[in-house]
Parts: structure tokens; sequence; C-alpha cells
């Protein structure tokens, strides 16, 4: 049984946050922003459609997002979301959006 490590270990607890190793900071080249950017990122609701949606959601009365978003049977969120211009547009929400609020949203 020569090939056997019979060595003992020993396991000490948990490591502190102030024991860990600091990673450095890297610096990020031309070349890999330019391999982010071809990659691409989902296209994203337009400024001048979440102006509009919000625009709307108050002329139409609905105080809230929340009000808007019971009327079109979809989480508050999801209104937040296109109201900020951070959601990627879905078909059938902007096309319920449209029906509710009136509204020509492109």
């Amino acid at each position: 049984m020569n090939h056997q490590d019979w060595n003992p270990v020993v396991i000490h607890g948990k490591t502190l946050p102030s024991q860990k190793t600091k990673v450095p900071h890297r610096e990020v080249t031309k070349a890999q922003t330019l391999d982010q950017t071809e990659l691409g990122t989902h296209e994203k609701v337009s400024l001048s459609v979440a102006k509009t949606i919000q625009q709307a959601r108050t002329a139409k009365g609905f105080k809230t997002q929340k009000d808007l978003a019971t009327a079109i049977g979809v989480p508050a969120n999801v209104i937040n979301s296109y109201e900020s211009g951070k959601a990627i547009p879905d078909n059938a929400v902007l096309q319920k959006l449209r029906k509710v609020l009136g509204v020509r949203l492109k």
C-alpha cells in the first residue's frame, strides 16, 4: 500500500474575509470591449416609447403603474420596466398597452 497517502489532513474553520486574498482589478482591453459589443445585447424599449407610455397612462387616468398593470393583466414591475426603458419589447404586452392606452407605440 505504498501508493496511498496516509498523512493526516487538518481542516480549519471558515476563512475570515480579512484572510481571503484579494483579486487584483483587471484592465479591460479594447479587444475585450469589442468582443462584448459584437456579442450584442437585446434591444430595449426606446426612451420615446417609454415616455409615450407614461404620458398616456396619466392621461387615461391610471394614477399608478399598478393600476395599468392590473388593467392589462401583467405584473406591476413589467410596466415599471417599460416606462423606465429597460424592458425587452414583447409584442403581446405592447399590443395590450396600445389597446388600453389608445396610443401608437413604435
